[in-house]
């Protein structure tokens, strides 16, 4: 097991943190339910301050117990298993700042939705729904739709704010593992519509340009109906 859940045991996670400083912390509340979490790295200046200056037992044996990894994807991976909230957001530390966007974890993504069903490759869909692959694609380009500009905070106020899907641009049916993938290089932000069309009743999904096109072909000819 490389995730490691202390609960009721400060010593031995204040041991583990010191003997990898370069592991990473989720911090949350004990209770499945509760979906408050947030990540550190082992070092965080934030973790050292705390250790000296708070009250023994604090860490682990009140309210919150601590999930220590030295694998990212796995320690993010773990968070549904613990936790049933269908809505899960892991905030990021400013002081060590492991990713400076949050990673959402929404239970009903976990599975590919119905347009992705029958792709070429499945594991070319699982790197659009693993939430770390996600984060840092938003990390990268942002939570506006790369075809239609579609901001869903601007749409519908706080409960759409940073939400977007990603869509793989993979364009091959070769074998293909996850491990292959790049968040940065392979995903690209795109709005649920979007992304519906990218992929509907195609083997390979249309690419953001061949989709941008279309929508262009389309505005092209309402416009050209509207002056007769």
């Amino acid at each position: 097991m490389s995730v490691f859940v202390f609960d009721q045991g400060d010593a031995d996670y204040l041991r583990w943190i010191a003997e990898h400083p370069r592991g990473y912390v989720i911090n949350t509340k004990r209770l499945p339910h509760q979906a408050v979490c947030m990540l550190h790295r082992s070092d965080c200046p934030h973790i050292r301050s705390l250790r000296n200056g708070d009250a023994q037992g604090s860490f682990t044996e009140r309210g919150w117990i601590k999930l220590c990894s030295l694998d990212l994807p796995e320690l993010i991976a773990e968070l549904p298993r613990r936790k049933s909230a269908p809505l899960i957001n892991v905030t990021h530390c400013k002081a060590c700042n492991v990713l400076s966007q949050e990673i959402v974890i929404e239970r009903h993504a976990l599975q590919p939705p119905p347009h992705e069903v029958n792709t070429a490759s499945m594991a070319v869909d699982a790197l659009e729904h693993d939430p770390l692959a996600r984060a840092r694609c938003i990390e990268r380009y942002g939570a506006t739709c790369a075809v239609c500009n579609l901001d869903m905070g601007m749409r519908y106020g706080q409960l759409g704010a940073g939400f977007i899907e990603v869509h793989h641009q993979y364009r091959s049916t070769a074998p293909w593992t996850t491990e292959d993938g790049d968040p940065v290089r392979d995903l690209v932000p795109v709005c649920p519509n979007c992304h519906a069309m990218l992929h509907r009743g195609r083997e390979l999904p249309l690419t953001v340009q061949e989709l941008k096109r279309a929508m262009q072909r389309m505005v092209a000819r309402r416009n050209d109906m509207l002056e007769y």
